[in-house]
């Protein structure tokens, strides 16, 4: 396989984790190419960076437990969803 999967992001908010204050999660979109053959398509993923560095193996997995202030990080991540899918109009695209 050549090429990469995840290619140019055209937006992307940065949700600090909660949990480790060296975690971040990384809410995107942009083009992502599964089978690395050209054939890219707009995708909204998530990817996990700890210390500066990018997880491209493991998934992110959001926590739902509330933290002090109340909100947890499935919240805040999803807030930045539906922010991309109004900017994008993203509900209301077809291929």
């Amino acid at each position: 396989m050549k090429g990469k999967v995840y290619c140019e992001v055209l937006k992307e908010y940065k949700v600090p984790s909660s949990n480790d204050e060296k975690a971040i999660y990384l809410v995107r979109y942009g083009y992502v190419d599964w089978y690395r053959d050209g054939n890219k398509r707009l995708a909204v993923y998530i990817l996990m960076q700890y210390n500066s560095r990018i997880k491209y193996i493991n998934p992110a997995h959001l926590l739902v437990e509330k933290d002090k202030n109340g909100r947890s990080d499935f919240s805040r991540v999803m807030k930045m969803i539906g922010l991309l899918m109004r900017e994008f109009k993203l509900s209301d695209r077809t291929k």
